[in-house]
């Protein structure tokens, strides 16, 4: 039996269901449960559960503090509840009411969607800081060349850290969106080798060259838009042909 799978048995059966969960994602510390109905939540049998340190009550979700080993109980808990991250979970008729939609609820969403995006890749911005951190003292303290086969690997290490930034993103953003997440690090991938790239058009449109290399806001924007545009296909493509024609016209739509 894993580690986890008492906490995840005891967790599901607390917020009253695979049927009551709308959305699971986590952080660097905390498993995070968005619920339908509130009602139907018991807060505090989910503070004593095995291995939660802490519990958090924000707008619709309730935020199960693990630790750093929150990955493995997110997979445990998937595992034990059968949740699917990309599955479309509506509301039912049961639901409750929906809570005020005042400035301090937009606020707590934007905070939580930011969390989704950047807390999954904060361990490789860490560890591309660390490691240039170190090449910097060897080559400062220790001797080493800058142009020496030990800088280089350290320094290419931290690069792909944060050059990649479009490919880490729109693949969180893109899971938090309950999307494929590929299509989201595919989407940062296109716009990383289109960086470099000289003299494109589309269809006789000509496409200027920008650099979104280490970039932010262009992915989160593509992801954004890719979100809609992956919903209308949705309607409009016939189920047999879905798999295969709905990521090509998404990705040609898109980029």
């Amino acid at each position: 039996m894993a580690k986890y799978t008492e906490m995840a048995k005891g967790v599901l059966n607390d917020v009253g269901g695979l049927s009551n969960i709308k959305f699971v994602e986590h952080c660097a510390t905390r498993l995070r449960i968005h619920y339908i109905n509130k009602n139907k939540v018991d807060i505090e049998a989910l503070k004593k559960e095995d291995k939660v340190v802490g519990l958090v009550e924000k707008a619709g979700q309730v935020q199960i503090i693990i630790g750093p080993e929150v990955n493995d109980a997110y997979n445990e808990f998937l595992d034990i509840s059968g949740f699917k991250p990309t599955d479309d979970h509506t509301i039912s008729d049961t639901a409750e009411e929906p809570e005020e939609k005042n400035f301090m609820y937009y606020l707590n969403v934007f905070g939580n969607k930011c969390a989704a995006i950047f807390m999954p890749i904060i361990p490789a911005m860490i560890t591309g800081g660390l490691i240039l951190a170190i090449k910097n003292l060897l080559v400062n303290y220790f001797g080493y060349s800058a142009d020496s086969g030990t800088a280089l690997l350290l320094l290419n290490i931290f690069t792909a850290g944060f050059s990649f930034f479009p490919v880490w993103i729109g693949y969180s953003f893109a899971k938090s969106l309950r999307m494929e997440p590929i299509m989201g690090g595919f989407l940062g991938a296109v716009l990383y080798v289109c960086s470099d790239a000289q003299g494109l058009d589309f269809l006789g449109i000509a496409v200027p060259t920008v650099t979104y290399q280490s970039s932010v806001l262009p992915v989160i924007l593509g992801v954004a838009v890719m979100y809609w545009v992956d919903k209308g296909l949705k309607k409009i493509i016939p189920e047999m042909f879905i798999y295969f024609l709905k990521p090509i016209l998404t990705m040609i739509i898109v980029v």
